[in-house]
């Protein structure tokens, strides 16, 4: 039953129906709490931004590696990376709340566990190149000249006082008393308020949706915002990026190596732009060639491996 939810929780998660897929999972945990299930939840939370409770999955999940290290007859068998997983995913739920000393703590408690794991590793060095970031920026801040408070002028500086004398009158001129005896002039003058459809025509609402804005050329920054982009625009945004310049992945992802949400988004992006096996081929090759490729690739949906495998005749 347990598995049950889970593969629909797989299926909903691979549709981007994030909310619907953890609450699969919440039942798969409520069969069966498998470590598992903790980490595909803790993936969802991490989606939907939610990362206090991705924080608790990973470790709830990591709590409950013990009971399933020996095979058991009523569980799915304890793959040797999800504790792995659970370690990086905690750590990037760490991260995403700006804990970052917190983050550095986990990934290493993951290495005394797994030494020398690659994924591990990398989000460790990471995460110590933003915290010397943050010394070196609050130290330039520290040090940074303050502004100087401006002089307060004295009577010698003021500008000389002109006195111009003031009229006081009853009514507007003649020539002004036509414009304001006007309908349209007396309704405004006595409802000052903006009408409703002036203030929508003049603000976008809560939930205006910015047009897409693709760029010229993309750098880590800029491509992180593009995975962010809506659902409805993703299709957009995925045959762009199938068309972009390979030759630039391996340079724009740099030592930080490769994203599974990036490599995730350019294998639906070869699913709905192939026209034949060359291109898609061209895609994975160039991927492979970024560094941590081959970890970031085990976070990708096997099934959709296998159909890209199948378009280009490149295995992944």
């Amino acid at each position: 039953m347990s598995e049950q939810f889970k593969e629909k929780g797989n299926a909903l998660f691979k549709a981007q129906d994030f909310a619907p897929a953890a609450e699969h999972y919440t039942l798969a945990i409520k069969a069966l709490p498998h470590p598992v299930y903790f980490s595909n939840r803790a993936a969802c939370y991490l989606k939907l931004g939610e990362y206090e409770k991705a924080a608790a999955d990973c470790k709830a999940g990591l709590d409950h590696v013990p009971e399933f290290q020996k095979p058991r007859s009523d569980a799915p068998e304890l793959k040797p990376d999800t504790p792995i997983k659970l370690f990086f995913r905690w750590s990037q739920a760490l991260e995403d709340q700006h804990n970052y000393a917190a983050a550095v703590y986990v990934c290493n408690s993951g290495l005394k566990t797994y030494p020398g794991n690659e994924s591990l590793t990398t989000q460790l060095k990471k995460l110590q190149w933003i915290e010397k970031k943050e010394k070196r920026d609050m130290k330039e801040k520290a040090f940074a000249p303050q502004s100087q408070t401006p002089p307060i002028p004295t009577p010698e500086a003021s500008p000389t006082i002109q006195h111009i004398p003031i009229k006081v009158v009853n009514t507007l001129p003649i020539d002004l008393l036509s414009i304001y005896n006007t309908p349209e002039t007396t309704d405004l003058l006595e409802s000052p308020k903006l009408t409703k459809t002036t203030t929508n025509n003049a603000f976008p609402t809560s939930g205006s949706q910015l047009p897409l804005m693709l760029p010229a050329c993309l750098n880590a920054y800029t491509l992180a915002q593009l995975l962010k982009s809506p659902k409805n625009q993703m299709e957009e945004v995925r045959s762009y990026l199938y068309n972009y310049d390979l030759t630039q992945w391996p340079h724009i992802f740099g030592r930080g190596g490769i994203d599974s949400d990036f490599i995730e988004e350019m294998l639906k992006a070869i699913e709905e732009n192939a026209d034949g096996p060359a291109r898609p081929k061209e895609i994975v090759q160039s991927m492979k060639k970024c560094d941590r490729f081959n970890i970031a690739n085990t976070f990708v949906p096997k099934d959709l491996n296998t159909k890209v495998a199948e378009i280009c005749g490149e295995s992944l």
